[in-house]
């Protein structure tokens, strides 16, 4: 889901991109992080977050199951791996 709606967001950047199929609402987090529009988020989500995340593109994590977006100055990371792991500055 992720590398389907980054792929059309980066085709089209000017364009809203929005998922809709299939146990769409399983994937909200995947949308968010791939800079798509209007994704279905669990309501506890602190507003705050979403907030910065109107702002934000999704960028290249060097990890596998690593989802990055980011302003240049903040970002918001996603690990869906078991391991933890270490953010560069």
């Amino acid at each position: 889901m992720y590398r389907a709606v980054l792929e059309y967001k980066k085709k089209f950047p000017e364009k809203a991109v929005m998922y809709s199929g299939d146990n769409y609402p399983e994937f909200g987090i995947a949308v968010l992080m791939a800079g798509g529009s209007l994704p279905v988020l669990p309501a506890n989500i602190d507003a705050a977050i979403l907030e910065k995340a109107a702002g934000m593109k999704p960028v290249s994590g060097k990890e596998e199951g690593v989802y990055i977006l980011s302003n240049g100055k903040a970002s918001i990371v996603y690990n869906s791996n078991t391991h933890q792991f270490t953010v560069q500055d």
